[in-house]
């Protein structure tokens, strides 16, 4: 038994038994807490040109909204599940066939390995910003949604750039 479970079991907070049972619930907790986090950055992120933003639902003005944990937390679950569909999906029509069409070639384990790795990184990564642009922006989170702004209150995004264009001209 590591050292700080020990210590939890000895100091009596938790037995043995119910400690193995709750063990792999830290893990949901953190990789929940990790994405409830990156998603918050992410709302609050500025760009170059914009900036991602909680803005209200109903309104002709998008005003921004402070980034509570319950409008953070809202976001972040759809964005899980529906990563969690797409990926499957993906992998199923993407992933999948690509393996069995390398493992055809009788390409080495290790080459393999790189490979399946590769394909699950570009596979993530683009599920996820597929999911991001065409799920989460612009889409509505009952009191909220999530829009891209300019950085500057009282401009546009193609009045900054036409600011920069006449500049650098």
């Amino acid at each position: 038994m590591p050292h700080a479970t020990q210590w939890i079991v000895e100091r009596g907070y938790l037995s043995a038994k119910t400690l193995q049972s709750v063990a792999p619930l830290f893990w949901i907790w953190f990789w929940l807490t990790l994405m409830i986090g990156a998603m918050d950055y992410a709302i609050g992120r500025k760009f170059r040109d914009f900036r991602v933003a909680l803005v209200p639902a109903k309104g002709s003005e998008p005003k921004p909204l402070d980034r509570t944990f319950t409008r953070v937390g809202r976001v972040s679950w759809r964005f899980f599940w529906l990563s969690l569909v797409y990926g499957l999906a993906f992998g199923i029509v993407l992933y999948l066939p690509a393996m069995l069409i390398a493992e055809s070639f009788g390409l080495q384990q290790r080459t393999l390995e790189a490979i399946q790795n590769v394909l699950g990184t570009l596979l993530g990564a683009g599920t996820g910003f597929y999911v991001f642009n065409n799920h989460i922006i612009d889409d509505f989170f009952d009191d909220v949604r999530v829009r891209l702004l300019p950085l500057e209150p009282n401009s546009t995004p193609t009045q900054a750039n036409a600011a920069v264009g006449s500049a650098v001209s």
